[in-house]
């Protein structure tokens, strides 16, 4: 499910409109050179605490077949060139990115809420890179030993 909502919510930003246009990028490696763009990633150990995915079994006995509460963790990076105004134009790509994600549906999703917002500086291209960076929670369930299919 972890890379079904990567790909879910890269395509509905992509198909949204944002001032990111089709630079929306999911789990990349290399550092983009174009901007304004978005990157969908998960959370991880780069934005938070390291915890992705806080997982709960939700009954006894323990085993297969299981019910298991899942709240993954992922981030959307609004990531903007320095400029003169990179602090509204970086908000106003977050904003959009969050209004987007606000009205997605996944099927197997209970819902996806944000849970944390933090500024940040890349300086890995010739400018410095400014990023607002979302962090989102996922609810979903599976079974335990089949962490891909919903329940």
């Amino acid at each position: 499910m972890r890379t079904t909502i990567r790909q879910a919510v890269t395509a509905a930003l992509l198909a949204a409109g944002t001032a990111a246009g089709s630079r929306v990028h999911e789990s990349p490696y290399n550092a983009r050179k174009a901007f304004p763009a978005l990157v969908v990633e998960g959370a991880g150990a780069r934005w938070t605490e390291g915890v992705t995915e806080i997982q709960e079994a939700r009954t006894m006995p323990a085993g297969a077949q299981r019910p298991v509460k899942r709240l993954y963790r992922f981030a959307v990076v609004a990531e903007v060139q320095d400029g003169t105004d990179y602090a509204a134009a970086r908000d106003t790509l977050a904003g959009q990115a969050e209004a987007c994600v606000a009205a997605l549906q996944i099927t197997g999703v209970a819902q996806i809420v944000p849970v944390a917002y933090q500024d940040a500086d890349d300086n890995t291209a010739g400018k410095p890179i400014r990023q607002g960076v979302q962090i989102y929670e996922a609810l979903y369930f599976t079974t335990q030993g089949d962490p891909t299919t919903p329940r």
